[in-house]
């Protein structure tokens, strides 16, 4: 049985936020540098969907909001970051650039990804990751 179903209303409500907040991290970023460039949102919709499992096991149970609340602010830093990277690398040739894809977010998340670590959770003793291999 998937997380999901056992999950509180707590627990979907922060995983919603969870998925609203790091695609506008990662939309913002990109808007915040100097030369922006055109993002396809259905490769940047299905990167952020891979992020659905990491999360629902972070974020599924009572606890969900409190944990979201928790590591949200880190969770944010890592999605700009990504977001940054990915536009970075979409610029590699400034008079021709790309458009940011699933090759430039995937290439961001692999270089961010030794950073995803979260930390554990004191009272259940279980360490969480971001955005490690999914």
């Amino acid at each position: 049985m998937p997380p999901e179903a056992n999950e509180s209303l707590h627990s979907r409500k922060a995983r919603q936020e969870c998925k609203e907040q790091v695609r506008k991290a990662i939309v913002e970023s990109m808007l915040q540098a100097t030369k922006t460039v055109a993002i396809d949102e259905a490769a940047l919709d299905a990167f952020i969907e891979k992020f659905k499992p990491p999360f629902s096991r972070i974020l599924t149970e009572q606890k969900g909001e409190g944990r979201w609340k928790h590591y949200g602010p880190h969770v944010l830093y890592l999605s700009r970051l990504i977001g940054s990277l990915a536009q970075f690398y979409a610029l590699r040739n400034p008079l021709h650039p790309e458009t940011v894809g699933t090759t430039h977010l995937e290439y961001a998340k692999s270089i961010v990804s030794k950073h995803c670590d979260l930390g554990r959770d004191e009272e259940d003793e279980q360490s969480y990751v971001f955005c490690g291999d999914f």
